[in-house]
């Protein structure tokens, strides 16, 4: 019973760093932002490839290294950040309300399409699966379990403060000064268009360290 609510407890952190990486989307820039999932995916996705190594037939998917768990899941934030650099480059250009809405729900449909059907991708509809224990270091799954479950508290602590300390920065308030009223901030000299777009990217970020977690 211990382990099954450390289990729960541990999908509720990451879930946690999810919901502070969309908070900054939608509640900090007020854009309603229906692609993060596809980004909490394909950091998932992106960490697997880079850790379990190389497919064996039939199985295919794209890289298949074997990098430590801590290397991988910076890489798998970088790449998730660079896919949605191109998507927010678009839709936050100038796209508003239920358009920006409907042109990232598009993006996480095409994402979700092109990784179902594209099996040289991440193995098409049966998936990927190998990652086992990635930081264990001769831990039993008991002993992981709890030591996992602590890790990712760790993390969702440090995640809290630096969003925390950034909402109250110079920069979270001139982007929640945007969301109040695009107008009159740029009136006063603020780059609408580049407050939105980094705090888009911010929040993909999480997105993708969340999947690496899960």
């Amino acid at each position: 019973m211990l382990q099954y609510w450390t289990a729960v407890l541990t999908e509720a952190a990451i879930f946690s760093v999810l919901a502070l990486g969309i908070d900054m989307i939608w509640g900090w820039a007020g854009n309603f932002d229906l692609s993060a999932y596809a980004y909490f995916a394909l950091g998932i996705y992106v960490t697997m490839v880079l850790t379990i190594g190389k497919p064996r037939p039939p199985v295919e998917y794209v890289l298949g290294l074997h990098l430590p768990y801590l290397v991988a899941v910076p890489l798998a934030v970088i790449a998730v950040v660079a896919f949605a650099a191109l998507i927010g480059a678009v839709a936050l250009r100038n796209l508003r309300d239920v358009y920006f809405s409907i042109t990232t729900l598009g993006a996480v449909w095409a994402i979700y399409y092109l990784v179902e059907n594209f099996t040289p991708l991440f193995n098409g509809y049966n998936g990927l699966s190998g990652l086992t224990n990635p930081m264990g270091g001769g831990l039993s799954y008991s002993q992981y379990t709890y030591f996992f479950f602590g890790f990712c508290l760790l993390a969702l602590f440090l995640v809290y403060l630096i969003v925390m300390r950034l909402s109250k920065s110079p920069f979270g308030r001139m982007v929640r000064a945007v969301r109040d009223d695009e107008r009159a901030a740029a009136v006063y000299g603020r780059n609408v268009f580049w407050a939105k777009y980094r705090t888009y990217l911010f929040g993909a970020g999480l997105a993708g360290f969340a999947g690496g977690l899960f």
